[in-house]
């Protein structure tokens, strides 16, 4: 090894924020952001990731609060943001697109409803026919690949909530999960969670509103081919399962809190990348980490 030569990176730090719910008359929402977005972790992490809901409603001016607020993490290219229902809700009627104006690329939900995200200036599309649904990032010389899913369906509103990557794009990424390298670690992002979630209604277990229509293609994905971590949001509460091999960690709300309690904090995952093992930790926005032992597994 040259001498002058920095040593080769062991480790990639992800931030996982989520469901910011931005919208006009909240001014406490972005506050709670920008609060999030200057923890030290947070600032030091290799690649900030939103697993979705960025807006109330997908109007134009909850993307430009949202634009404004995430703007220089952006520049720095350290920034990955997925679409969620809300960003997708055809009550945005006339919304430009954020991944329009930071990146040139758009995905249409139909001809005249876009869906929403943030990319950064350096994710990669790989979609068919020029969607940019998968997106890739890849982090440390290439040793972690990051993919960031569209699993938003344009709704009304969370009834009509149900998900889906839909076959076009899951073969993309299949395609693309068989030409990396073994010693390549990967991380999927999406807002739909990919297990059984509890809805945390009194009055039933699970919503079916919450549903990933095509959960069963993604658990396919994840049978066939090695992946570290996968990221979700939606259900506004931290969880972690264990799907075979695969960590999967669902995000509280970064800006509206967690669970009844209404703890805001970001979740911090570094991951080895000799042995693709995951550590987590909670940095709490009111001060103070919490390590969380991530153990439980999903029933397949």
């Amino acid at each position: 090894m040259d001498p002058q030569s920095p040593p080769s990176r062991t480790t990639v730090t992800l931030a996982h924020l989520s469901d910011l719910h931005l919208r006009r008359g909240h001014p406490e929402r972005e506050n709670t952001l920008q609060r999030a977005l200057a923890l030290p972790e947070v600032e030091a992490a290799d690649l900030v990731v939103v697993t979705g809901d960025v807006t109330e409603s997908g109007w134009t001016y909850e993307l430009e609060l949202a634009e404004a607020a995430l703007k220089d993490v952006a520049a720095q290219g350290r920034l990955l943001v997925v679409p969620g229902n809300h960003d997708a809700s055809l009550r945005g009627l006339n919304a430009g697109t954020l991944l329009n104006r930071l990146t040139g690329a758009q995905r249409e939900v139909s001809g005249q409803f876009s869906a929403w995200s943030v990319q950064g200036g350096t994710a990669e599309p790989i979609g068919p026919r020029g969607s940019p649904w998968p997106v890739r990032r890849d982090l440390c010389d290439g040793r972690c690949v990051v993919y960031g899913l569209d699993s938003t369906r344009a709704s009304f509103g969370d009834l009509l909530a149900r998900g889906g990557c839909g076959r076009a794009q899951l073969d993309a990424l299949d395609e693309d999960l068989e030409g990396l390298r073994q010693d390549q670690r990967v991380v999927l992002a999406l807002h739909h969670h990919v297990t059984h979630q509890a809805s945390g209604r009194d009055t039933f277990d699970f919503d079916p509103a919450l549903l990933l229509m095509d959960k069963a293609e993604v658990q396919t994905l994840l049978r066939r081919h090695r992946v570290e971590l996968v990221l979700h949001g939606h259900r506004h509460r931290f969880s972690h399962r264990l799907f075979r091999d695969t960590r999967v960690i669902g995000a509280a709300s970064t800006t509206l809190g967690c669970g009844r309690r209404g703890d805001r904090f970001v979740g911090i995952l570094e991951m080895d990348l000799d042995s693709g093992e995951v550590g987590a930790r909670l940095c709490f926005l009111e001060g103070g980490c919490e390590v969380v032992l991530l153990e439980e597994r999903e029933p397949e």
